[in-house]
Order: C-alpha cells, then structure tokens, then sequence
C-alpha cells in the first residue's frame, strides 16, 4: 500500500502532496494556486494537514497555508487556515488572519508551564540538574479554531478568539482582534473588535437569514436584483420552487485519500 496519509492524531491527519492528491483536488474543484497548475505554489510531496472530519465543497480555495479545513462552495482564504476551522459558503478571508494561541491555564496560582506541561526543553534541562520532577497536571491548552457562517469578510490582519463564531454576513474590520462572538451581518472592529454596525434593518437581516440563500449556486441569481436585498429575498421568493439548491459532491478528505492508497497499494 502506498502511503499518503504520514500521521494520524485524535482530531487531524497529515498527508503528502502526490499527483494522485493534486489529481483528486482538481477534479473535486478544490484551488490551492491562483495559477493554472495547482503545482504552482505546492510541490509534491509537501506535507499537509487536514481535520478529520474535514468536508470540502467545490469551488473553494486555500491559497496560503498547508492546512485545508471544513469549508462551503465559493469560498476562499488567503490566510493559512486552521485543520479544525469551518468555513461556511461564500467566505472571503484575507491575508494574515490569525487564530490565537494556546491557552495558559490563568485559572491556577501560576501560568507557567511547569504546572501542565513538562516536556518543555527549559523544564527538562530542571529535571536534569535536580534529578527532580514537578507533578503537573494535564491540561487541554489546544486552540479551538472558530466557526465562520456563511457570505463572511474578514479583513487582513484580523486575530481570531478561541471558539468563537463568526455569523453569517458578518463583516471584521482590518486588524481587529475578535474576542467574543460575531452576529448576523454585523460589521465589527477594533482591538477588542466592538460593533460598529449593522449592514441591514433588522427586518432586511431577518428576511435574509430565513431565505437561505447561500443554499443556492450564484448562477441562479442571474436574473435577481443582487443590489437590493429587499427587494432579492422577494424575487428569490418567488422564484424559490423553481431552482434546486445546491448539493454537489462532498470531497470527504480522509476518506477520499484512504480510497487512493488502495488503489495504489
């Protein structure tokens, strides 16, 4: 069997760019190049990094980074992406967007790490010259990536908080640090990010999140005034029972780069 997937963890896998994957991300409509060629930016055999339960949508792009996450149709990213992250549809993330790092345990009388973790270099050069140990006690410092809605744009240079969700619509200002959750089309920035505004009247937000339109592939909107919200979610209303949402084939990425070791073995 040949091997493309190198590592397996709890939560993530790694795997090698060969020109089975390359082929499979072409054909699945998944970009990592604004070039032509996908080889233009990642070369075989570059290692990369996936969540395992990442489901990828076609049409979508990770054009910095060697991490590819959960992300929806039309969706792009020039900012390395996080293997946990979930990205919705019709996202637009620009250069530098950043998630925060581990988490200290400030909840004890120190947060140093001598009281979680060990094995860190300045901590076992201790071990050596005292012939001693501390009896740490384990602690969970992983960032937990955000979850981004749908039709979201975040400015370049954006740090994102642990855990937080990013609403649908919702646009982050250049350079702020988001610490707290995101609503609905709501515009935020700053350091901490503070609301600035809201795109819409509530009415105009309300009848947007309840049509769902991102459900839909944009070529169906040809014929839709796209300007004017309003006046949109009335016509795609009407026109609703006519046109079928979207539902193409899922690259299931685990899954899929199992099935190419088996038909290579």
């Amino acid at each position: 069997m040949v091997s493309i997937i190198t590592v397996e963890h709890p939560t993530r896998f790694q795997f090698k760019l060969t020109q089975a994957v390359q082929q499979l991300l072409q054909d699945f409509r998944v970009s990592v190049s604004q070039e032509p060629e996908q080889s233009a930016r990642l070369t075989i055999g570059t290692e990369l990094c996936a969540a395992n339960n990442a489901v990828i949508e076609p049409y979508t792009a990770f054009l910095e980074g060697t991490h590819f996450c959960t992300m929806g149709a039309f969706s792009y990213s020039w900012s390395a992406v996080h293997p946990n992250m979930q990205v919705g549809r019709y996202c637009s993330i620009a250069w530098n967007v950043r998630l925060m790092g581990h988490r200290h345990p400030y909840e004890r009388v120190s947060t140093a790490n001598f009281t979680y973790e060990n094995s860190f270099i300045n901590l076992k050069k201790v071990e050596a010259d005292e012939a001693l140990s501390f009896p740490c006690i384990a602690y969970d410092s992983e960032p937990i990536p955000p979850i981004i809605g749908h039709d979201v744009w975040i400015g370049a240079d954006v740090t994102l908080g642990r855990g937080i969700t990013i609403g649908t619509g919702s646009i982050i200002a250049g350079g702020s640090v988001v610490v707290k959750d995101v609503p609905p089309y709501a515009i935020v920035g700053g350091n901490p990010a503070k609301l600035i505004k809201y795109r819409f009247s509530e009415s105009v937000i309300e009848a947007l999140l309840a049509s769902q339109w991102w459900q839909y592939h944009y070529l169906n909107f040809s014929q839709l005034d796209f300007c004017q919200p309003e006046r949109f979610v009335q016509q795609l209303a009407e026109v609703a029972s006519e046109i079928e949402p979207f539902t193409p084939e899922t690259l299931v990425l685990k899954d899929f780069l199992k099935g190419l070791e088996r038909t290579d073995s």
